[in-house]
Formats: structure tokens, C-alpha cells, sequence
């Protein structure tokens, strides 16, 4: 089921630290369809978006390993059956109480949960801007992919 985001691990079929060789056949299928867009990053990362899936796949072109997978506005699944794309931030810290603002980042966290965060989609909120905001996506990854040996694609 292509809904169930796992934390550090996937969403659906889709696994973090898998090459994208494994997929594809799913890569080709979207392609013939006009259905997936590759952008390429200044980071050496590569995004392939899934466009009718919703989903962005981060892949580290150094080792060709998916590092994160972001489930974008039209994506139908939740996180534990609470955390969805498109909610208020007030919602989504009433529904789960370990969501937390990671002001350095720019990002919500689950307290206790590794490799998932909630992106915003504004660049350095207030923490009291929160209030008015959404949940712009879900997004999982590879903590080890964002370590400073990560960063050089040594994970």
C-alpha cells in the first residue's frame, strides 16, 4: 500500500537507502506516461518527482541511494493516521503531541521518532508564524545520509 509511511524506512514499495536501479521499471513506466520530472540539485542530489504518486525521491548521485521520499500536496496517506499533507500546524500538534519546531532547521520533528519531519514550505518561519501554517509535506530519510560523512556520500 503505497500510504504507509514508515519513518527511516519508506512509503509503500519505495525503501530509503535502495539504489534507484531498483525502480526502474516504475521510473520507465512514468517516463512513457509524461508522468516524472528530474531536477537536479547543486548538492549532488537528484529529484525524481512521481508526479501522479505525489512523491519526490531525494537521490544521492554519489551512490545513486534514495536518502529521502516526500509525500506532496494530493498524497492520500498519513503519518500513524494523523499527520497528513495539507492540515495546520495547530491541527497536526493537536493530533500528536510529539511534534516540535526545530527552529535552526526550519522544520517540525516527532519527538522520539527518527527519519521522518514535517516541512513547512516557508523559508525560516517565527516560531509564532506557526499558527498560520500547513503541513506542506511529510518527509522520510536516511539520518545517516545527513551526517557530515553522509554529506559526502559515505553512507
Amino acid at each position: 500500500m503505497i500510504n504507509s509511511i514508515m519513518p527511516n524506512m519508506g512509503v509503500g514499495d519505495i525503501y530509503l537507502r535502495r539504489t534507484l536501479s531498483e525502480y526502474s521499471k516504475l521510473l520507465a513506466e512514468k517516463k512513457s506516461q509524461n508522468l516524472l520530472e528530474v531536477k537536479d540539485l547543486d548538492d549532488g542530489t537528484q529529484i525524481y518527482h512521481l508526479i501522479d504518486m505525489y512523491l519526490e525521491l531525494f537521490v544521492d548521485k554519489r551512490n545513486g541511494k534514495i536518502c529521502k521520499i516526500a509525500m506532496l500536496k494530493g498524497f492520500e496517506g498519513s503519518f500513524e493516521e494523523k499527520i497528513y499533507v495539507g492540515m495546520t500546524i495547530p491541527e497536526a500538534c493537536k493530533n500528536d503531541s510529539r511534534l516540535y519546531f526545530k527552529e535552526s532547521e526550519s522544520l517540525m520533528f516527532f519527538e522520539g521518532v527518527k527519519g521522518i519531519c514535517v516541512e513547512l514550505g516557508v523559508d525560516d518561519p517565527w516560531p509564532e508564524e506557526l499558527k498560520n501554517l500547513y503541513v506542506d509535506s511529510i518527509a522520510i530519510f536516511a539520518e545517516e545520509a545527513f551526517t557530515f560523512e553522509g554529506t559526502k556520500g559515505n553512507w
